[in-house]
């Protein structure tokens, strides 16, 4: 089984570059929004507890220039 927010490989996959699972957004979303508000300790325990993988929280916390478009979904 993979992971939400990692599409499986194969020809019937969505694009990467496409948002799949509408709660992992969500819950991204909404850590954004907290890192705004409040501070980027509180987004990142927010991901953990929400089951957000590594990769995931680096990419959307750290590296804001990769982040995908709130348009994606």
């Amino acid at each position: 089984m993979t992971h939400p927010a990692q599409p499986a490989n194969g020809p019937t996959s969505a694009p990467r570059n496409l948002r799949h699972d509408a709660r992992c957004r969500d819950i991204v979303n909404h850590a954004l929004a907290m890192q705004q508000g409040a501070t980027t300790l509180c987004a990142l325990e927010y991901l953990k507890a929400h089951g957000i993988s590594a990769a995931v929280i680096e990419r959307v916390l750290l590296e804001p220039q990769r982040r995908r478009s709130l348009l994606e979904h």
